[in-house]
């Protein structure tokens, strides 16, 4: 046991007994030698009348009590700064964390939609220029036929000329 059991014990009345039984006085006389070692007393034996130097140990008592209980509030105080600083701390770490997610996120989304802009655009061009080609492929054909067809049909315009289709010819290039 330590000095706390010692404590109650001697609260409980076991400590008048064995004073009685030594023959020394009764009432406050183990309170006063504690307080004269320099050991700290956390209440007084209520049963017993107080006497002029039991009052000046009540007030001793009290203001180590009060000045305990500063430093406790106080010491308490710091700790609940501190944690209130930790906590801010790490409420700022977290917002930073989830900020810097939030903007590879987006920045992930943004490429992946630069990239599917970027493929859909080389999808409508393939299709436009294959459509394209093909038209032109058809235009090529076309004016190979019809440049054909023209060609013949002069060919045999030629061989049926006479003058007068000659002089039209000429008035007309003129």
């Amino acid at each position: 046991m330590g000095e706390a059991g010692r404590l109650q014990r001697e609260d409980s009345g076991w400590a008048r007994e064995k004073e009685e039984e030594r023959g020394e006085e009764t009432g406050h006389s183990w309170l006063r030698a504690r307080v004269k070692a320099g050991i700290k007393i956390p209440f007084l034996p209520l049963s017993a009348p107080l006497l002029p130097q039991d009052k000046e140990i009540e007030a001793a008592i009290k203001i180590q009590a009060w000045w305990r209980g500063l430093l406790v509030r106080r010491t308490l105080l710091h700790a609940a700064l501190r944690a209130w600083i930790i906590q801010c701390w790490w409420r700022a770490v977290l917002a930073r964390a989830l900020e810097k997610r939030r903007r590879t996120m987006l920045l992930l989304y943004s490429r992946q939609e630069g990239a599917v802009v970027k493929l859909q655009a080389r999808a409508r061009m393939w299709r436009i220029r294959r459509c394209f080609c093909r038209a032109r492929a058809a235009a090529c054909i076309i004016q190979a036929y019809w440049r054909w067809y023209a060609s013949r049909n002069r060919k045999l315009e030629n061989n049926h000329t006479t003058a007068e289709h000659l002089e039209i010819d000429i008035k007309i290039l003129v």
